[in-house]
């Protein structure tokens, strides 16, 4: 059998007809479904790939009759494993591509622990979206993506009591709040044009006005003793 195990959670991976993404599909042993349908299993199929599998495990009722993540198609048919594919329409793969079931999947995993520096550096880009609009936050490690964000946006919301939004992009965060942007654009539109005007030298040559720095790097910031 073509499965995954999380925990105490068995998921068989499937296909639905005429998709391409592999989906995870979990046990229901009441009102199951076998992996495979049983006219699979007819000697004039001659499917080669199909005598690596026990004949009872695949027509064991214990599968749902949808995937994990809620389909409105019923999935057709398991994919093939270690055995090769069970039948004709059939191929192999070894893990989900269903962005839908991953999601759901990660949920069966224990929570990361929050890194000591969590704290601070949701803080400083809270801080730099109230003032700014904006925040970006680099080299974030993977497990302190999502609390990093939730952080980021409960902070926003607590100090400005606007809503913001979050995406990450490779080890990259973005926070941004079209409020707090739309409130700040013509106010540092107005410093940005006092500044160049006061840096206009006698010689009618300009310094560059220096930009509002609103990039942080996780790996900056430390909790302080």
């Amino acid at each position: 059998m073509n499965v995954i195990k999380s925990g105490a959670s068995t998921f068989l991976l499937t296909r639905v007809a005429g998709g391409s993404a592999v989906h995870l599909t979990p046990e229901e042993p009441e009102a199951g479904r076998g992996a495979v349908e049983e006219f699979w299993l007819d000697d004039e199929r001659d499917v080669p790939t199909l005598r690596n599998y026990d004949r009872t495990d695949l027509l064991e009722q214990r599968w749902s009759a949808r995937t994990l993540c809620g389909g409105a198609r019923q999935w057709a048919v398991m994919v093939g494993g270690d055995g090769g594919p069970p039948t004709r329409f059939s191929d192999v793969a070894f893990a989900p591509s269903c962005r839908r079931c991953l999601a759901l999947m990660d949920r069966h995993f224990p929570q990361p622990p929050a890194h000591d520096r969590l704290g601070l550096v949701a803080q400083v880009a809270a801080d730099l979206v109230c003032e700014y609009g904006f925040a970006e936050v680099v080299q974030v490690p993977g497990d302190q993506q999502a609390a990093l964000r939730k952080a980021i946006r409960v902070l926003v919301r607590k100090q400005s009591g606007h809503g913001s939004t979050t995406m990450v992009r490779n080890a990259a965060e973005y926070a941004s709040c079209d409020a707090i942007f739309d409130q700040q654009r013509e106010e540092h539109g107005r410093a940005a044009a006092e500044a160049t005007s006061q840096a206009l030298s006698g010689s009618g040559e300009s310094r560059p006005v220096q930009r509002p720095e609103w990039r942080i790097s996780w790996t900056t910031w430390t909790a302080q003793e």
